[in-house]
């Protein structure tokens, strides 16, 4: 037996069989071209931002669950430091990702995600809820 094999000259003769091998059959070696021209070639077309906000409605708004849930937190034995610190925090705030649309009732969060209604925020802040494509959107508003 001759001296010492060098794990490049190992690796690389495995890797010059595994060649041989994967280029008999064309079918894999056509696919492979394709994919590895393709996928350089799809990525230009992706877009460089998305938009990461996740919309939710919400009906009837959180701050009227919290007030019609509160009996029954007492009920379970939550204290009142406990529920005031519940009214402080900002359940319904906008947050980094995440922004909540508080509908008066039910039946308006049904017809906004039905395309029945479109939901609109005004500058000032106002829920918006129109006919699609309908005239007299204030400006400024923001389309939700």
């Amino acid at each position: 037996m001759s001296g010492r094999v060098s794990r490049a000259s190992i690796v690389g003769a495995l890797l010059k069989k595994e060649l041989k091998a994967y280029s008999r059959d064309t079918v894999y070696l056509l696919l492979t071209l394709v994919v590895l021209i393709a996928i350089p070639i799809l990525f230009l077309f992706l877009p460089d931002t998305v938009d990461e906000t996740l919309t939710l409605g919400v009906a009837p708004p959180v701050g009227a669950l919290l007030e019609d849930a509160e009996e029954a937190l007492r009920d379970l034995g939550a204290t009142e430091e406990q529920l005031a610190r519940l009214d402080e925090a900002a359940l319904a705030e906008q947050q980094e990702g995440l922004r909540f649309v508080e509908f008066e009732t039910g039946e308006d969060l049904r017809q906004v995600v039905a395309g029945e209604l479109e939901a609109w925020r005004a500058a000032d802040g106002a829920l918006l809820l129109l006919e699609p494509g309908a005239d007299g959107v204030p400006r400024g508003a923001e389309r939700l």
